[in-house]
């Protein structure tokens, strides 16, 4: 890449994070993570992580803008909110409406569907309880 990083230049950056990482979680009994990045940081860091092959890296595409994507210890839960497109913005903007006030609409719609505490059951997993992550994300 001109004047930037290469992706193998991204890579070894994202493994001496590694030792940080772990240094950490033992020294501050640290258990959970949230890592904000650009997706070619996270495809390294994903093929790293669960010791992917340079071809899944190649072949994975990058996110879209703000997508979450969970990784417990070593396992790829995959995307729990897929993220916004640059078409979906681009349609929005050209319609006039923010993101805020489409989050603001649907999160109207939904507090007028459901009863109050109850919990929806698009968000529990194959055991029909909630995971820690949803109840994280939903506070």
């Amino acid at each position: 890449m001109p004047l930037g990083e290469s992706r193998f230049d991204v890579a070894k950056r994202v493994f001496d994070t590694f030792n940080t990482f772990e240094r950490d979680a033992e020294l501050h009994n640290i258990r959970d993570l949230i890592i904000v990045t650009h997706g070619v940081t996270l495809r390294a860091f994903i093929m790293m992580w669960l010791h992917y092959t340079p071809e899944w890296f190649e072949n994975e595409p990058n996110v879209n803008n703000c997508a979450i994507r969970l990784i417990e210890g070593y396992q790829d839960r995959g995307y729990i909110f897929d993220g916004y497109s640059e078409n979906l913005r681009a349609n929005r903007k050209r319609r006039g409406s923010t993101d805020d006030e489409n989050q603001q609409k649907k999160s109207d719609e939904e507090a007028d569907s459901k009863p109050p505490n109850k919990k929806s059951k698009d968000s529990s997993d194959s055991k029909g309880t909630k995971s820690e992550t949803d109840e994280l994300l939903t506070h």
